[in-house]
């Protein structure tokens, strides 16, 4: 891929010069792409720009996910002209590009520079309209309309307060006695280190004082353990409204050994999908993820004795700070592909400059002339058409340019037009909505996709992988009762989809979470403690572990059992704790979900009427 030099020559603006020599700085050999995320990161942070490594997967799954559409479709017509002799020689060995599959795409992990200039121009206009967090549907509010907080039990006037609580990772694990408590002590830091020799029931009590009256909660995943009950706990806790300091030891792979036995890869990806999954819901707060445990606790003094927040930590701290990780920055640039593809009739993967224009007035309401282009396009580059690379810079150029001649462009709308307008509505719903590569589907295709602005009824969370308790049991009672439903489960999954399962989960009323005894499920046993956290409406049906468990083929040891359903157990209790249903049996747990939804719509419903009669 060539890189786009026809957009750097005279009247450089932000856009032209900032990020071009950013680029060049950053990327090496004047490459036109970039994949590293740490290096993507840093070209971000030049930018001034401070994305989650969630946003950042988003970006990538956006941009990529479009090219491999696109291919599929021109793939599909060629299949319907080609002779049928010429069928196995394009098939076969002699097809000198096979198909792209989902299996490719993963591996195609990479931004161009016209995205990633795209990318932080969008996110710096985030940060100027100062964009809210997101609030969760089916947040649970009592009469006065206030959000349900987390239960607080009763605690002594005459109990003892530390400063730090040192949370995560236990036996085997010397990372308190190593590195935490000699540090604290020197700093004159009090703590609680739930650790000890001996642990016994009566402890129970006063762990959870100090939780709740710590100034810092400073949690380690530790990759000599498999950290589940740990993971659940954090994940609840990242809702506290409390201090939060995170460290996470990522694992080393497949093979790793934990309390002695070797890890098998399909256990360590369910284990870094844990992992995963936890940082994302931290950083969706604002808060930094830290991978070393001296500079945590170096940020941990200082948060303690200038009285600042986590999120007031920057660069100089040794950390990479984050802005607007809420932002759902991947749309921005679904909508410029497929202004692009309408445009692109002859599927060439260029556009003429009338096309560019047609698509600026269309995107932005504003007028491009043909001068305009050429401020761009160097007078002595006789080309008369772009590639998509160079269409998201030259938008992105004159995004930054005043509007001089705003007209509406509802006037000069031709059938070319309003094809491209069908293109770039609801971009987003699209993706969650539509069906997987494999064929399966991500949200009910009988009923409608969304209701109010995209809201659906109730998240079909929870186990996936080989389990059909969605297609057997949940999806038939939720037609049935007439309601909506987003289904996560897909054949290929990635780790991009978080950020769009998120968006899914903070737009569904009622959040219902299977943890089968089919899967090791600690990814759907921390989003769920997380949402119970957030006070949100969620209904749980919890199986344990059997002894001389399987899971897809890997026999699970006696200590693995152990530690998943110490997670199991650690999440009951907590749900319990919180007033959350909780069943044995899926039925039982889809029916419950079904009547809080029927409940939450009359409510709203009484609402509304409420809200009428009042205004009259």
């Amino acid at each position: 891929m060539m890189f786009p030099t026809f957009f750097y020559q005279r009247g450089l603006t932000w856009v032209r010069e900032e990020l071009y020599e950013i680029w060049c700085r950053v990327v090496p050999n004047g490459s036109a792409v970039v994949a590293e995320t740490q290096r993507l990161q840093s070209l971000f942070h030049q930018a001034s720009v401070y994305p989650s490594q969630s946003q950042i997967l988003e970006m990538i799954h956006c941009a990529r996910e479009r090219e491999l559409q696109l291919q599929q479709q021109q793939q599909q017509e060629e299949s319907v002209v080609m002779p049928a002799a010429s069928t196995s020689t394009a098939l076969g060995c002699g097809s000198k590009d096979p198909p792209q599959t989902d299996g490719n795409l993963q591996q195609r992990n990479f931004l161009t520079f016209g995205e990633f200039c795209l990318f932080a121009h969008e996110l710096r206009k985030s940060y100027e309209r100062e964009i809210p967090r997101p609030t969760q549907l089916s947040k649970v509010v009592d009469i006065k309309g206030n959000d349900k907080k987390m239960s607080d039990r009763k605690i002594s006037k005459s109990a003892a307060k530390y400063q730090v609580f040192l949370g995560g990772s236990c036996n085997p694990t010397t990372w308190r006695q190593d590195i935490a408590i000699p540090l604290l002590k020197t700093w004159g830091l009090t703590y609680f280190n739930p650790q000890v020799p001996q642990w016994g029931p009566e402890l129970i009590e006063k762990e959870h004082h100090a939780k709740q009256t710590a100034d810092v909660l400073f949690f380690v995943i530790d990759k000599q353990t498999r950290s589940v009950a740990t993971i659940v706990e954090a994940a609840y806790y990242t809702a506290a409204q409390k201090t939060f300091i995170l460290v996470i030891h990522a694992l080393d792979g497949p093979g790793q050994l934990i309390q002695g036995e070797p890890i098998t890869e399909r256990e360590y990806e369910d284990l870094a999908t844990g992992q995963l999954v936890l940082q994302d819901m931290v950083e969706r707060l604002g808060i930094p993820v830290f991978s070393n445990i001296r500079l945590a606790l170096d940020c941990t003094a200082k948060i303690l004795k200038e009285r600042i927040t986590v999120q007031e930590l920057g660069l100089s701290d040794g950390i990479s700070p984050l802005k607007n990780p809420h932002y759902p920055i991947g749309d921005k640039l679904i909508k410029l592909r497929d202004a692009f593809n309408a445009l692109d009739t002859s599927n060439s993967g260029e556009i003429s400059m009338a096309d560019v224009c047609m698509a600026f007035r269309i995107l932005t309401n504003r007028d491009l002339s043909v001068d305009d282009l050429k401020n761009i396009v160097a007078s002595s580059n006789e080309q008369t058409s772009v590639s998509f690379d160079q269409f998201c810079c030259i938008l992105t150029e004159f995004r930054n340019l005043p509007a001089d001649n705003q007209r509406r462009f509802w006037d000069v709308m031709a059938s070319k037009a309003a094809t491209l307008l069908y293109s770039v509505v609801s971009p987003v719903s699209r993706i969650l909505c539509r069906p997987s590569p494999k064929g399966v589907a991500r949200c009910d295709s009988s009923s409608p996709e969304v209701t109010m602005g995209g809201a659906r009824d109730i998240y079909l969370g929870g186990s996936c992988g080989s389990t059909t308790w969605r297609e057997q049991t949940a999806i038939p009672l939720l037609k049935k009762s007439g309601l909506t439903y987003f289904n996560p489960q897909t054949c290929g999954w990635s780790r991009r989809f978080i950020p769009i399962e998120a968006a899914a989960m903070d737009a569904s009323r009622v959040l219902l979470f299977v943890v089968s005894l089919e899967t090791r499920s600690l990814s759907s046993m921390a989003l769920a403690a997380h949402y119970i956290g957030l006070g949100c409406n969620v209904v749980l049906c919890i199986q344990r572990l059997p002894d001389n468990a399987e899971i897809n083929g890997d026999r699970l040891s006696a200590f693995a059992i152990k530690d998943y359903n110490r997670g199991r157990n650690y999440l009951s209790d907590l749900a319990n704790r919180e007033g959350i249903p909780v069943f044995d049996e899926i039925k039982e747990a889809v029916e419950c979900a079904i009547q809080r939804c029927h409940q939450q719509l009359v409510l709203l419903q009484n609402q509304q009427t409420q809200i009428q009669q009042q205004q009259r």
